[in-house]
């Protein structure tokens, strides 16, 4: 790689030329690749390196977080990792403040906290499955008085796992709630996706507020169309299979007598 930066290559700079553009110091720069706030730079020999120019502004973007912000690099790094390193500031600024804004905005239903022993008694759930959620985070009930007790949230989530084994999917033949664990790795997939699309696509159009309301829109109201787009992929999946893994030939299966 040419260091100078050919037609189709960012420019790479030496140490002193990005110390110069971010006034950081090399230390400090270093400090930032081994925690893993930087990537490495392009090792020429032992003791020359070149950097992309996407430093200057991942640097600068670091420094006004801790500087602007207060944020401990920490958090700047999970920051970071959840936009795929690639983030500006204005796009790091939206994510940071629906962060902080989302939850008081959109505030769970209302309702009276269950104790364990009534949420066990009203929907039809026992310990085990209980131990099971709590360590999966899909319900987090609170200590009081060395009770716990459940919110409108996880009353809300118990419901509509009873609702399920009430259309069919049940234990005993063989459904748990284990099987969640497929869904919450796919789902944090998607929702890192989306969160970075939403910031990418907004951050620079529109303002905080705005940014805001079209979030809680899409939380809301998203769901219809997901779900649309889940049947519409498992149709796909299931069009797709062999023919004679979804219908046995004349006699398959079967025994003559």
């Amino acid at each position: 790689m040419d260091p100078s930066g050919g037609k189709n290559e960012r420019r790479l700079l030496r140490m002193s030329e990005l110390v110069a553009l971010t006034d950081v110091r090399p230390a400090a720069i270093k400090f930032y690749i081994k925690e893993g706030l930087l990537p490495a730079p392009v090792k020429t020999s032992r003791n020359m390196a070149y950097y992309d120019e996407s430093f200057v502004e991942k640097i600068r973007l670091i420094k006004q977080l801790q500087s602007q912000h207060y944020l401990p690099l920490r958090v700047i790094k999970d920051l970071l990792a959840r936009t795929g390193g690639s983030a500006t500031l204005d796009e790091t600024r939206a994510l940071m403040d629906l962060k902080g804004s989302l939850a008081e905005r959109l505030p769970a239903e209302s309702r009276e906290p269950l104790t364990e022993d009534e949420v066990m008694r009203r929907l039809n759930t026992y310990d085990e499955e209980l131990d099971s959620l709590r360590r999966m985070g899909l319900v987090n009930p609170r200590e009081v008085n060395g009770i716990r007790m459940y919110d409108a949230e996880d009353q809300e989530f118990l419901e509509l796992l009873e609702n399920n084994r009430r259309l069919g999917f049940k234990s005993e033949i063989g459904f748990q709630v284990k099987d969640l664990e497929l869904y919450l790795a796919i789902l944090e997939i998607l929702a890192t996706e989306e969160v970075k699309l939403l910031v990418s696509r907004t951050a620079t159009k529109l303002s905080m507020e705005e940014i805001r309301r079209l979030a809680e829109r899409g939380i809301r109201d998203f769901g219809p169309l997901l779900m649309f787009l889940r049947r519409k992929m498992i149709l796909k999946v299931l069009r797709s299979l062999p023919a004679g893994a979804t219908d046995p030939g004349p006699g398959n299966g079967h025994t003559s007598g």
